[in-house]
């Protein structure tokens, strides 16, 4: 259950209020989350917003129902993952189709899940990779950080076309149950984006059709990860990481250009559209993650998918008109 109240100041300032309730059955757990939100639109073009409030968020749900031999559930108890957030926004616009968004964040989080021994591990970084194997007990002693600064442009669709480019400068940390801080898996410390389209339009017997030419363009930090433990890997047979490297390495910055081609006709009762999307095409080999291979070989690169064109047709059909 949730509360919200709005609340106009005046012509310029308004604010928003909110109350939000979790409860979760299996071990009656619950959170309390009160959230505020202001707003000054000093200009009729530019605008400062402050937001902050508490948040929460169950665990992966089989986390909780790993259980032993007898049944035991291992993290039948463990609470919510809870974060404070605070984020400070300046908005423009200039003339009617195009506007700026500066953003600065801070999300300090808590009670994240980690070993019960002193270790590295924190499920922050759970999503990232391809683990096969999770710790069973776990506490709620884990600590996380992020903070950042983004801002975005954006040419609103207009006069056939539009474009958006966005920026980001972050820092994203964690901390184990030893104590210790360390780089999260999704540390890549900055990333860019850029992408628009181009419409041509021609009419034929009052119909219009059009052909489409867009991108993208993205390009960042590349993800953390850590080094193999080639001596225990070897004795277990199994890929087993340096503990206190946890995320020491990084892999090379990420990079992919997409083109899109589009075709669309329209008729009385049907719009068809066939085009073409050229994914990677630069064929940029961009590292999908570290591979234990063999004592010999201990560590192998994997890439993702390379150059990749998908074609496709789409079919739009309207029947006659709707019983009133």
């Amino acid at each position: 259950p949730f509360v919200q109240w709005k609340y106009s100041i005046n012509e310029k300032l308004s604010t928003v209020t909110g109350l939000h309730l979790q409860y979760f059955s299996l071990n009656h757990s619950y959170s309390i989350e009160p959230r505020f939100s202001i707003k000054w639109q000093f200009k009729q073009n530019q605008s400062l917003a402050f937001g902050t409030g508490l948040h929460s968020q169950l665990l992966p749900v089989y986390q909780y129902f790993l259980q032993d031999d007898n049944g035991t559930l291992y993290n039948k108890n463990l609470d919510f993952m809870r974060s404070f957030h605070m984020v400070l926004g300046y908005d423009v616009f200039f003339k009617h189709d195009v506007r700026l968004k500066a953003e600065l964040y801070f999300q300090q989080l808590w009670n994240l899940p980690v070993d019960t021994f002193a270790s590295s591990y924190n499920m922050l970084n759970e999503g990232s990779g391809f683990d096969r194997f999770f710790p069973t007990t776990l506490t709620n002693k884990g600590l996380g950080r992020n903070m950042g600064v983004e801002i975005t442009v954006e040419k609103f669709f207009t006069h056939n076309w539009f474009a958006m480019f966005s920026g980001s400068v972050y820092d994203s940390r964690l901390q184990g149950s030893n104590g210790k801080w360390y780089n999260s898996d999704f540390n890549g410390q900055y990333i860019l984006n850029a992408l628009g389209t181009k419409e041509f339009k021609w009419s034929k017997k009052k119909r219009i059709n059009t052909i489409g030419i867009g991108g993208k363009i993205t390009f960042g930090g590349g993800r953390r990860y850590t080094p193999y433990d080639t001596i225990l890997s070897q004795q277990y047979e199994d890929p087993i990481v340096i503990d206190s490297m946890r995320n020491m390495n990084q892999f090379k910055p990420y990079f992919r250009f997409d083109i899109k081609l589009n075709y669309r006709c329209n008729t009385k009762r049907f719009t068809h559209e066939v085009g073409i999307d050229l994914v990677n095409l630069t064929m940029q080999k961009n590292i999908l993650r570290i591979s234990y291979v063999s004592p010999d070989q201990p560590a192998k690169e994997v890439y993702q998918l390379g150059f990749l064109p998908l074609f496709y047709y789409r079919l739009d059909f309207s029947f006659g008109k709707l019983n009133q």
